[in-house]
């Protein structure tokens, strides 16, 4: 595999709006735009980000078979829960079909077994376009599909928590490729989904959603709104917790400055949840 890299100038406008940030309190944000949190995770979410992590870890560890383009999808109706795994195998490793299905099911059974261990059992589906007869197989060279131009990849990055979570509060706004100092589109996200996790922890409240909304060239500690909405666990008046959440909010905001180093250090993760590991 040859890799080509390009690298060149930005645009001039946003490349001195870049430089005036260096001589301002807070960073300059670099775009107009959304970023969108909430927390807790819900079981199901628990379980398709503990099953995408461990087939990461057994494909980096221990099973070089396993490629690193994993997608689950989880569907639950009622008590129902149905997961489909779509997982690129690695064809230097597989030396015919047995192998091939003896992977489907170790990486079956695993996926299974973290549904069980989170009191949700659940029906897994592998790969469910294969076609063993006529041996259609989900095989690669380098362990995703987007080495065959796999259609509509532009389009498929999980947020900021490692999910894609339709009944959420989401923004199609995407995370990777933008940088940790300016860029919004990275930035508020991270900040949306520390300070709903932050509010969440609240004596009292049961889930809460945060919404930031940036403008070009203000202050990423200034945004235009920024937005909380909460679920007590009983019944209490939503003002109670205004001075906790503003200075959740506040906190959070300042922080950004810092995002970077954070990042770098492992601190703030993004693709995990939590966010931030303080340990």
């Amino acid at each position: 595999m040859r890799t080509h890299c390009l690298v060149r100038p930005g645009s001039s406008d946003l490349s001195a709006l870049f430089d005036r940030s260096a001589t301002n309190a807070s960073p300059l944000a670099n775009d107009t735009s959304i970023g969108v949190g909430y927390a807790p995770l819900s079981r199901l979410e628990k379980v398709v980000l503990a099953a995408e992590h461990e087939l990461g870890r057994m494909a980096t560890q221990c099973h070089p078979e396993i490629g690193r383009d994993i997608k689950i999808m989880a569907l639950r109706h009622r008590e129902q829960v149905r997961l489909t795994v779509a997982c690129a195998f690695v064809d230097r490793y597989i030396d015919g079909l047995p192998t091939y299905l003896r992977a489907k099911n170790l990486v079956a059974a695993t996926v299974g077994q973290i549904a069980e261990d989170h009191q949700l059992p659940a029906v897994v589906a592998v790969n469910t376009a294969n076609d063993p007869d006529v041996m259609s197989l989900y095989l690669t060279v380098l362990g995703t599909s987007a080495e065959s131009g796999d259609d509509g990849q532009a389009g498929r990055g999980n947020r900021v928590n490692g999910l894609i979570t339709p009944f959420r509060p989401m923004t199609m706004e995407s995370v990777p490729g933008k940088n940790a100092i300016s860029h919004v589109g990275k930035l508020y996200n991270i900040a949306a989904g520390l300070i709903a996790e932050r509010v969440a922890r609240l004596d009292g409240v049961g889930e809460a959603h945060c919404l930031l909304v940036s403008g070009i060239g203000g202050a990423l500690s200034e945004p235009q709104t920024a937005t909380v909405r909460l679920r007590p666990t009983h019944a209490a008046n939503c003002e109670d917790y205004r001075d906790a959440i503003a200075a959740i909010v506040e906190n959070e905001l300042f922080g950004l400055s810092t995002a970077s180093a954070d990042l770098v250090s492992g601190r703030l993760r993004i693709g995990d949840w939590p966010l931030r590991r303080d340990n």
